[in-house]
Formats: structure tokens, sequence, C-alpha cells
């Protein structure tokens, strides 16, 4: 057998082993017929047997390296991955507390806004939260396992079941309810 038959029969069978996938793309295993025209390739005569197992041989080999290769490469992607995870939290933990400075400065200098030709910057009340205060007893119809229900004790609020004395709740009655009423403030970058 010359060199370039040799070379066509493993392009041929280079070929119907890359041929061997269904309609998503992923492997599946060989049908009857084409098991049939391996076997065939093979059967053409003995002579070439061993030269033909040798080329499958090498054919296998070869897609062994593709494979681990590729897995190589799947690990580098993955680390790749994480490393960028962790460079884009540690950016916005960065830009947390630059952002953080800024509005400490603004308030030390009794500025609620700023603007320049690139940016305006304005403190603004943030919406207030419900938060568990000082272990009093938290009344059942407020809570949730371990926290509180935040939108019932806002509603509670608005339709006046509960009253905020400085930034504590109280039920119409007087009693406290262990729920403190915060607010806080946030910088608006724009």
């Amino acid at each position: 057998m010359t060199m370039y038959e040799i070379i066509q029969d493993i392009r041929a069978l280079k070929n119907l082993v890359e041929s061997l996938e269904d309609e998503d793309g992923n492997p599946r295993d060989p049908s009857d017929e084409e098991r049939k025209i391996v076997l065939e390739w093979i059967a053409q005569g003995e002579e070439a047997f061993p030269q033909k197992a040798d080329n499958i041989c090498k054919l296998v080999k070869n897609l062994e390296i593709e494979a681990a290769v590729a897995e190589a490469e799947r690990g580098a992607h993955k680390k790749e991955l994480d490393r960028l995870s962790r460079t884009a939290k540690a950016r916005e933990h960065k830009a947390q507390a630059v952002r953080a400075i800024l509005h400490d400065a603004m308030n030390i200098l009794k500025m609620k806004k700023y603007k320049s030709a690139l940016f305006s910057v304005n403190i603004q009340a943030a919406a207030k939260s419900a938060k568990m205060a000082d272990g009093s007893p938290v009344p059942p119809e407020f809570a949730k396992p371990l926290e509180l229900d935040g939108a019932k004790v806002r509603a509670a609020i608005e339709d006046g079941s509960l009253v905020s004395i400085d930034n504590m709740l109280y039920t119409r009655s007087g009693e406290k309810t262990g729920i403190a009423w915060l607010g806080s403030e946030t910088i608006v970058i724009r």
C-alpha cells in the first residue's frame, strides 16, 4: 500500500468517525451500515490489515490527544473565568469604597448635590426598611421565620396600626414592637 493510499484511507476513516454525530453535534454509535463499511475497509486484504490496524490506532490516539487538549483548554478557561470573577468582585468593592469616601466627604461638607461637566452627584434618601431592633419580641403577624416581613410592616405603618417614634415602631396602644424603622442615604452618580 502506498503512502498516498494510506493517507487517503486515514482521511476517509477520520471523516467517517467525525460524521458519527447526532443532529445536536453529540457523538453517537456507528450504524450497522457504517460499521459494515469500516469492516469491509479493514477486510480488503489480509496483507493490508496490520497497516490499517495501525492507522486506526493512530487515529484513536490522535482523537484521545485532541480530547485531552480540549479538556485542558476547558480547565484553563474555568481558571480564567474564576480569575475574572474575582477581579470583577474586587473592582466592585473598590468602587463601593471610593463611593463611600465621596459620600462621607459630601456629608462633611454638607453638600447634597454636586454637578460638573462630567458628572452629576446627588445624595438622596433611600427607602426605609424594617429591621429587628433591641431584642424586644416582634409581634408574630409582622415576622417571617427568622426575619421581618418588611412589606407587612410598611403596610401597617401606612394604615396607622404601627407608629414610628425615634426610629422605633410602636402599636397604636403604645406597646414597643421591637422593630426599628430605619432610613439611609445612597449616593447616585450619573
